[in-house]
């Protein structure tokens, strides 16, 4: 009888402590779904755009859906493709140039206007240190950052120097999904986390493997050590012409915290899946970004399925990043955060031109002055 007891006390103990585990999961979830909630953003201000390209008409459009963001001018080094571009997307007239020297011509405010430079990596070094010798104070840089880790280093001082606010457009910092989603893994929802995994498609390693290398380091706040490369035998030809060099496969870094990251981004993958999973010690975390949806599973038995808002936020974060910079805060993506990415990209393709071994972190002094031609 005393047996019986015991083990129905036992039983007893487990069901509780289980209880106990799952409402601490629901707290800390119910936390997670207040952070989700969108901000709707209206901030007034000018923003004048490099480069009128891809990335270019994204912030054009972005300026466009806000409340109060206001367009100031253009450059772009195809300066008669500028009005086609003003009159099919309906923009207000502006001053539009070939170069820098618009922002003197035209009135730009050099304390409180905000320059976006939206080129290929190849000029974001030049045009960068341009604008600040012409004292530019707020300044959002496309990445990767530049095309070598020496002329990171060289911005980084001119930055620091004269004192000016640089944000780089890693875009998934601003998405309040993902500051989110970082804040839910420390929470320690799932445990420590072990593995990360990313089955995202074919892409290459500087345009989308530096915005997952550095989600990495932001939703794990912790540090890559070293990359691997695994690049898909067969490249297909750059988008952005003969001249560049972006490498399809599959990358795998070790960070600082003992996780282990693959990123899937090869051309063997036949649709863009756009798929997270982090595996830790009391559970997972599950995204599918194409469907926006979230699911976890913890170890005290419960499973969360919610909608995850990836397609809104991404929308929404572009206002975010240009509000934050009009107001002069610190960046959520700083040059440092930049170069970090960068540093891991060029590790995966130096890991790729020696049979994919590991690269480790810092690079060597060979690989900082090394230029490469990935965008």
């Amino acid at each position: 009888m005393k047996n019986i007891i015991k083990k129905i006390l036992k039983l007893l103990a487990e069901k509780i402590g289980y209880g106990v585990d799952r409402m601490q999961d629901y707290r800390k979830l119910r936390e997670f779904q207040r952070q989700m909630e969108l901000k709707e953003v209206a901030p007034l201000g000018t923003i004048w755009i490099v480069g009128c390209g891809r990335m270019g008409i994204q912030f054009l459009n972005a300026i466009k859906s806000s409340k109060g963001l206001r367009l100031g001018g253009l450059i772009d080094y195809n300066v008669d493709n500028i009005p086609n571009l003003i009159a099919k997307m309906k923009l207000p007239e502006v001053p539009y140039g070939k170069d820098l020297n618009l922002l003197k011509e035209a009135g730009f405010n050099l304390t409180n206007d905000v320059l976006i430079i939206a080129t290929t990596a190849d000029s974001h070094f030049s045009l960068t240190e341009a604008a600040i010798n012409m004292g530019v104070k707020k300044i959002l840089l496309e990445k990767p950052l530049t095309t070598s880790i020496a002329e990171g280093h060289a911005l980084i001082k001119l930055v620091k120097d004269n004192q000016v606010n640089l944000y780089v457009d890693h875009t998934r910092r601003w998405m309040v999904t993902f500051q989110s989603l970082r804040k839910l893994l420390a929470s320690g929802i799932i445990g420590k986390p072990e593995s990360l995994t990313m089955p995202y498609g074919e892409s290459g390693v500087a345009m989308i493997g530096s915005h997952l290398f550095d989600l990495c380091r932001f939703i794990l706040d912790a540090e890559i050590v070293s990359v691997s490369s695994s690049i898909d035998q067969t490249q297909k030809e750059n988008k952005r012409g003969a001249r560049f060099y972006d490498p399809t496969g599959n990358f795998r870094c070790l960070l600082s915290n003992g996780v282990v990251a693959d990123l899937y981004l090869s051309n063997a993958l036949s649709k863009r899946h756009n798929l997270l999973y982090i595996v830790g010690s009391k559970g997972r975390i599950e995204v599918d970004f194409e469907i926006e949806q979230l699911r976890i599973v913890t170890s005290a038995g419960m499973v969360y399925e919610k909608p995850f808002p990836f397609q809104i936020d991404r929308k929404n974060a572009l206002n975010n990043i240009i509000f934050d910079l009009l107001k002069g805060a610190a960046p959520i993506c700083s040059i440092h955060d930049g170069l970090q990415a960068l540093e891991a990209v060029i590790a995966a393709m130096e890991s790729a031109e020696h049979n994919g071994v590991m690269v480790h972190l810092p690079l060597s002094e060979e690989i900082v002055n090394k230029k490469f031609s990935f965008a």
